[in-house]
């Protein structure tokens, strides 16, 4: 497994560049977007922050666990299924690129208001702890993921021939599927971590 991954990663490091680049400047489209967003918005953010600033402060509210672990799993489900669906499409494939933009978008939206609201400090830690530390890992996993798929569409259609068609579909599955498993394991004690470290880490600022 170890070879295959260092022997994967080699033979197609400029698509994963590519994947990475395509997901850095997306987020940094996010984080430029957010300052143009009205400011009704804004306070409307603000005002829900402080609402869960209250509830934190009064005990209000608290951890629950296994929704975490739940929510956890489904989320990433979602994710695989959509990289799985696109890449047996096989002329949809490369619409991944598409999807890897909007994660990019959305997070550098959630970096963005989070500093905005908490400040510049304040907020890059908070970044650090909600968003960068549970997603790092699961962001580099589905880029592996996207770019085993393009290559299968690619090779379907270079070949023009569904020789083995089924046999690669069959390994792909396999491969998705053992990663899922093996992120969700990895995964989930790092959201845990990171949901705990958010809620004592809001309950102090």
């Amino acid at each position: 497994m170890k070879n295959f991954l260092k022997k994967f990663i080699s033979d197609n490091l400029g698509k994963i560049i590519v994947f990475l680049s395509i997901f850095l400047l997306s987020s940094i489209c996010g984080i430029i977007y957010f300052k143009y967003i009205d400011i009704y918005s804004k306070n409307y953010l603000t005002t829900y922050m402080n609402d869960i600033n209250t509830k934190l402060l009064n005990n209000e509210y608290t951890i629950n666990n296994m929704q975490i672990i739940y929510l956890t799993i489904i989320n990433i489900f979602k994710n695989i299924l959509i990289i799985y669906i696109l890449g047996c499409s096989v002329i949809f494939a490369k619409l991944n690129y598409i999807f890897f933009a909007y994660k990019g978008f959305s997070i550098g939206i959630s970096v963005s208001s989070v500093i905005y609201l908490l400040g510049r400090l304040k907020g890059t830690i908070y970044s650090l702890l909600a968003i960068f530390l549970p997603n790092i890992l699961i962001i580099l996993v589905f880029i592996l993921l996207s770019v085993l798929w393009i290559n299968f569409s690619n090779m379907i259609i270079k070949n023009k021939s569904l020789y083995k068609l089924k046999e690669y579909i069959y390994r792909n599955t396999v491969i998705t599927l053992i990663t899922m498993f093996l992120i969700i394991l990895c995964i989930i004690p790092i959201q845990l971590l990171s949901v705990n470290c958010i809620y004592n880490f809001l309950k102090i600022i």
